[in-house]
């Protein structure tokens, strides 16, 4: 099944819960995807100012869902500086493609300025192994039993 997963980096700046907006608005576009919002939780030190999010595509990608999920990111982030406590913090979020490597970087400082939007090189050097499985199917497994069936 195609999935999408939005991972808030670090549960003590961005909650789980923060980001269920942004998986309600992707799930209401793409309703063939299975959009979650799963977490590792947190393990050593918060050292960035930034609130840092990674959204996962873990299905082929098309240019035009990448655009939508980046449009969707920016509202969200935008949204997220009018919260009390958060207007102050600067917003990250990256996409991932299924195979690790970032697709988009989004960097919002403030809610009315332009957000600083990169696409990284596609390089092994920047890829990373994907902390959620993605598994390709063309065929369900009782339909290749079938075709390989011995008489």
């Amino acid at each position: 099944m195609k999935k999408i997963v939005i991972e808030p980096k670090n549960p003590l700046d961005v909650k789980p819960e923060d980001v269920q907006t942004l998986a309600e608005e992707i799930r209401a576009l793409y309703r063939n995807y299975n959009v979650t919002v799963e977490g590792e939780g947190y393990s050593g030190y918060a050292v960035t100012f930034y609130e840092v999010v990674n959204v996962w595509i873990l299905a082929p990608v098309s240019g035009a869902l990448i655009l939508e999920i980046t449009k969707l990111s920016i509202k969200w982030a935008r949204q997220r500086f009018s919260q009390k406590g958060k207007e102050n913090r600067p917003k990250s979020i990256t996409i991932y493609g299924p195979k690790g490597d970032p697709i988009k970087h989004i960097t919002l400082k403030n809610a009315v300025d332009e957000p600083e939007i990169q696409t990284p090189k596609r390089d092994e050097r920047y890829r990373i192994k994907p902390p959620y499985e993605y598994k390709p199917t063309l065929f369900p497994l009782n339909l290749w039993s079938k075709l390989f069936k011995k008489k």
